[in-house]
């Protein structure tokens, strides 16, 4: 688990940070940014050691989401770093950053300052008390992610992607639920930890003792609304128009071999695939009429090993849900029982069972 950093929580406002525009998705400070001078007031707020949400409008009473906030964890609303200059600079299509600044009020960054440079910073940007229900999906594997639910912070999971938060509070109020969303900034990557005492940490890494940095104010985005699926949109939304490294399916063209009938071979072979198992189901297909135009041909096929492996040796004996969890790539290149077949050899002799 990501320690907590030690920093303790701020009686006070935090001086407010530099405005801050965005030139890809690295973030630099401005002077001359302006905020969206239409925007209404924002529905996150940092103060007196609480996160919290709503409250802005109406009746609905503001709801903590994060107690005993430390001092160095900041919030950034969004409308504040999506002035005008960075709208323009956005290589998001004009309807999608006039969508953004619409919803510019229901969302902000979350994110923290270091006193010191690091390549791995793990800091604990709060307490989520509970009972409050919420959905997640988290990295269990070191390429699989899986959903997750919990009622408070220490039902949280270690590579947390994202987080939805159920705030019945102020169901109909415009904040019934808040999306947590983890993000990169420059060259550092960001999830979500449990803390102690429900604590949560947000870690930001940049996979190199080389690479480090004090300032990750926009490590993570928050955004809230009443539907939960609009408020993973909208959050997407946001974090495909500032950081511009990514597009959203409405901006992609589905490709024409999505027409076409294929077989991912991972559910038949799992970590055993082999020429002679694809030859096999490729016939069986075609003996049965429906021959796949393309394949997938998933797992087990990669040049893996672990850590504690021979430098340039393929690891053996990997078994499902076991060793093979704490493997990873270490050439692109094939596995030794693909490597070892020559054109030509399944057809000259195919497999016991398959005639041809």
């Amino acid at each position: 688990m990501a320690p907590p950093n030690e920093s303790k929580p701020t009686p006070k406002v935090a001086a407010a940070a530099p405005k801050l525009t965005t030139t890809g998705s690295t973030a630099v400070a401005s002077k001359a940014a302006t905020p969206l001078s239409s925007a209404p007031p924002c529905l996150f707020s940092l103060r007196d050691g609480a996160l919290t949400v709503g409250g802005g409008t109406g009746e609905a009473a503001a709801v903590a989401l994060l107690t005993v906030v430390p001092g160095n964890v900041t919030l950034i609303p969004f409308a504040e770093a999506f002035d005008s200059t960075t709208k323009a600079s956005s290589d998001a299509p004009e309807e999608l950053a006039s969508q953004a600044a619409a919803n510019a009020s229901r969302g902000a960054f979350l994110g923290f300052t270091l006193p010191s440079p690091a390549s791995r910073a793990p800091c604990r940007v709060g307490r989520l008390p509970g009972p409050r229900r919420f959905l997640s999906v988290f990295r269990f594997k070191t390429w699989w992610s899986t959903a997750w639910a919990g009622r408070r912070g220490r039902d949280l999971q270690m590579e947390t992607q994202w987080v939805l938060l159920e705030v019945p509070e102020l169901a109909g109020a415009g904040a019934g639920y808040v999306f947590v969303l983890p993000l990169v900034q420059g060259s550092f990557r960001s999830a979500v930890f449990p803390g102690e005492d429900d604590g949560v940490v947000v870690c930001a890494e940049s996979g190199s003792a080389a690479v480090t940095g004090t300032d990750f104010r926009r490590i993570a985005y928050v955004h809230a609304g009443d539907d939960p699926y609009r408020v993973m949109q909208e959050a997407y939304l946001a974090a495909r128009v500032h950081l511009g490294t990514f597009r959203l399916i409405q901006e992609k063209a589905l490709p024409p071999m999505a027409d076409r009938f294929g077989w991912c071979m991972w559910d038949a072979f799992y970590l055993t695939v082999d020429p002679a198992g694809v030859w096999q189901g490729v016939s069986e297909f075609a003996d049965a009429g429906v021959p796949p135009r393309f394949l997938i041909i998933d797992d087990g096929w990669q040049s893996v090993n672990r850590d504690d492996d021979p430098p340039q040796e393929d690891a053996r004996g990997l078994v499902l849900g076991g060793d093979q969890m704490t493997a990873r790539l270490y050439r692109f290149d094939e596995f030794a029982r693909f490597r070892g077949y020559r054109e030509g050899a399944l057809i000259r002799r195919p497999p016991p069972g398959v005639l041809r």
